[in-house]
């Protein structure tokens, strides 16, 4: 459970909302606030599932889209504060994900998993965190140990760190750097 909708509300593993069906541009402009543990960030999506709400009670409500968002880049940082884009799959009848199982991400090129072809879900993200970046520059820094490239690459880019994040990591800064010079 690392979902909250609001101060003081207890954490939960989904969230519902609504959105209008016959708007021609729907809205969902409800914020949450996801917590997840630092050790399983790299691991973690968010999932969305569009449904059909109907008032007949003789219809399933079965999803009729879904869309996948993953929460960190393959190098490491966090998705950027921006809108994004996610294109929209047809669901697998034959899983039904919640939020204890495993489900397989999709991919606009597997053939497996049926696109919604000019469907998409836009969605916007605002991190808050003294424990994640999205600078690539900072990160390698942080992890100079682990950089492969030039060491000097690496601290010529950290000039460019803006400096509300370098205050949110001063001492971790401080302590990459004292690890260089060792």
């Amino acid at each position: 459970d690392c979902i909250f909708v609001g101060t003081g509300e207890k954490p939960r593993s989904e969230f519902r909302s609504i959105v209008y069906y016959h708007s021609n541009n729907p809205h969902w402009m409800e914020p949450i606030k996801i917590v997840i543990p630092i050790s399983q960030l790299p691991y973690a999506w968010v999932f969305f599932c569009v449904r059909h709400c109907t008032t007949a009670e003789n219809k399933e409500k079965l999803p009729f889209a879904e869309a996948f968002l993953k929460l960190t880049n393959p190098d490491g940082t966090v998705v950027a504060d921006k809108s994004h884009i996610l294109p929209c799959f047809k669901p697998l009848k034959e899983i039904e994900p919640t939020a204890s199982i495993l489900i397989p991400i999709p991919s606009t090129a597997d053939p497996k998993f049926p696109w919604r072809k000019g469907e998409s879900l836009k969605v916007r993200t605002v991190l808050c965190s003294t424990m994640c970046t999205q600078n690539i520059s900072l990160l390698s820094l942080l992890k100079w140990k682990e950089y492969p490239g030039d060491l000097a690459d690496v601290l010529n880019r950290f000039t460019f760190v803006d400096q509300i994040e370098i205050i949110k990591f001063m001492q971790e800064i401080f302590d990459a750097m004292f690890g260089i010079l060792d």
